[in-house]
């Protein structure tokens, strides 16, 4: 779980094991819709950061830039961390 302003945000760190895609899904409550909203970074199978995509939930009709920013450098460092 990671704070973005006053949002928790639940992060799920997965690799997809039938496409090959590492896989961070961000999971929160997002004001415009009545349900919890979610992002996804993708990274495919044997990319690396260059190839990233941002997957936003389809029910948002949009989201916050600074949002955008957190959860790309969020990635960007969680992604470095773990590399060695």
């Amino acid at each position: 779980m990671v704070k973005f302003d006053d949002t928790a945000i639940e992060v799920i760190n997965f690799d997809d094991v039938t496409s090959g895609e590492r896989v961070l899904e961000f999971h929160y409550r997002e004001p415009s819709t009545p349900r919890n909203a979610f992002a996804a970074i993708i990274i495919p199978d044997e990319g690396d950061w260059s190839q990233a995509r941002l997957s936003i939930d389809p029910s948002l009709k949009d989201i916050s830039a600074n949002l955008v920013r957190f959860l790309i450098n969020f990635s960007e460092k969680l992604l470095a961390e773990e590399s060695p």
